[in-house]
Parts: C-alpha cells; structure tokens; sequence
C-alpha cells in the first residue's frame, strides 16, 4: 500500500493523543522492531500536526478511538475502522461483518490519524462517516477499544 501525504491537508490531533503517542513512539523506537519508517512517518506526523486542547478537537476528526467508515473510491466498498492503541488491534469485532480494529501506529492507522471526513488517503480511500469520536461524547480517556 502506498501512503501519500497530503500537504494540504493539516493534520489535527489532540494533547491527549499527542502525549500517548510521543510514549509509544520512543518506546517501539527502543525495541528494534524493525518498523524504523513508521516510525518515522509517525514521528513527522507529531512534529508537523496542529496539535489542540481535547475540547477544540472538531467532531469529524480521527482520533485515537475514533469508529468511522472507509470507502474505497475504485471499488466502492465500504469498511468501518476503530483506530485503537495497539495492545488488541488487528481482531475484527465480534459480531460485526465489516468493522476491524486498526492499531494507530500500523500505516493505516498512521495515515489516517488526524484527518477529517472527507479526506482522501493513497488517492482512492475516502474517510466517510464519523461513526464515533470519544471527545465529540465527552470521553477523554476512551480507552474501552469498542469491544
């Protein structure tokens, strides 16, 4: 899959998940896994994010948590995403055909992070419906992963 970043578009992201992150992102970059480009995708992404308090965050943007619809702009098929911290990502949800969880630092994860509905991802993927954003309900610290 081919990420492309689109300059035009500036990523918002809250504190809370800025803070979450900068952790996640000095401790995989201790661990030698082997995920250096991500790495270094998410650490651009930190640097060049707006980032804003929990209660300025818009309603239409993923955050850490977030349950929103995918569309693929070729095929037209449509998938629903909860972006998730990664301890239990990668399951698809229990009785749910089309939704998965996916871990905020995998590339889709990281590609997604921080944009609004509407944007576009690798030119074709559409981010659609805002299912669920835990500031938009009030829920800073969502960390149920919407089992």
């Amino acid at each position: 899959m081919i990420i492309m970043f689109n300059k035009d578009n500036k990523r918002v992201i809250t504190e809370h998940d800025s803070a979450i992150l900068k952790k996640l992102y000095y401790d995989a970059a201790n661990s030698n896994r082997g995920i250096g480009i991500w790495l270094s995708r998410l650490n651009s992404l930190l640097k060049n994010a707006d980032v804003v308090s929990y209660g300025k965050i818009s309603p239409d943007r993923v955050t850490i948590n977030s349950e929103f619809a995918l569309q693929d702009n070729i095929s037209c098929e449509v998938v629903i995403i909860v972006l998730v911290l990664p301890i239990g990502a990668f399951k698809k949800v229990e009785g749910e055909f089309d939704e998965f969880k996916v871990p905020v630092l995998s590339p889709l994860g990281i590609s997604v992070l921080g944009r609004k509905v509407g944007d576009t991802i690798a030119g074709r993927i559409h981010i659609g419906e805002m299912i669920y954003q835990p500031e938009a309900e009030g829920r800073l610290n969502d960390n149920s992963l919407r089992a």
